[in-house]
């Protein structure tokens, strides 16, 4: 050595271009390794010295193959480009859903996500006003229509469990029916209030296999 202080720029390991003995050690700054650089290691208790072809093989050939992935469900989404083999991308293709469908979590540590249709509860949805007779129970909660002439309604997307409220307007004698699988209090369901400016309130629930309907409030004024 040539008896100066041995600091981190003095050990640095890129020394091409300098004066290479075995006693001395160039300040030389960083700079991209090449392989003809001169680099010092510590091995056995010794300080050596080796070019660096020696130790790692530069612009080489060869593959690095990742690990095999896949996603926890195969109803969740597919791993696309797995393992990679020399160079390539890992991406998750999502599986097709319905539109409207929403990811949800686990409902405990040992479960994995998955998908279902985006309901009412997962958001703060106003009444919803009925277009003609067709009440789609995704749209919400809270349905209503000022009747204007007869109608007859029908129901889609009512799904087990779920209930909706009904609000049916009146405007002079105007009568309603309802889908034919609905069960009722005594088998009928209720005849609508005429007279204009009256409400009636009606509910559906959704279980097993079938619609229960009430009317909650008649004569509403």
């Amino acid at each position: 050595m040539d008896g100066g202080q041995v600091t981190a720029a003095r050990l640095n390991n890129h020394v091409n271009g300098a004066v290479i003995t075995e006693t001395f050690i160039s300040g030389k700054p960083s700079a991209a390794p090449a392989t003809a650089d001169w680099i010092l290691y510590w091995k056995g208790g010794l300080l050596k010295k080796t070019q660096l072809n020696n130790v790692v093989g530069l612009g080489g050939s060869g593959t690095v193959t990742s690990v095999g992935l896949s996603m926890p469900n195969s109803t969740f989404g597919a791993v696309v480009g797995s393992p990679v083999t020399g160079t390539g991308t890992l991406e998750v293709n999502f599986i097709s859903q319905p539109s409207g469908s929403v990811l949800i979590g686990p409902v405990d540590s040992g479960g994995v996500p998955t998908w279902r249709r985006l309901e009412p509860r997962d958001r703060n949805v106003p009444a919803v006003a009925i277009p003609g007779g067709f009440i789609d129970w995704n749209l919400g909660d809270v349905f209503y229509q000022v009747l204007a002439t007869h109608r007859a309604f029908t129901f889609t997307n009512n799904a087990s469990g779920r209930t909706i409220r009904v609000i049916l307007g009146q405007t002079g004698v105007w009568q309603v029916s309802w889908p034919a699988t609905v069960k009722w209090e005594g088998g009928v369901a209720p005849v609508m209030t005429t007279g204009n400016g009256k409400y009636d309130w009606y509910e559906f629930t959704q279980y097993a296999g079938n619609v229960f309907g009430a009317r909650i409030g008649a004569n509403m004024t």
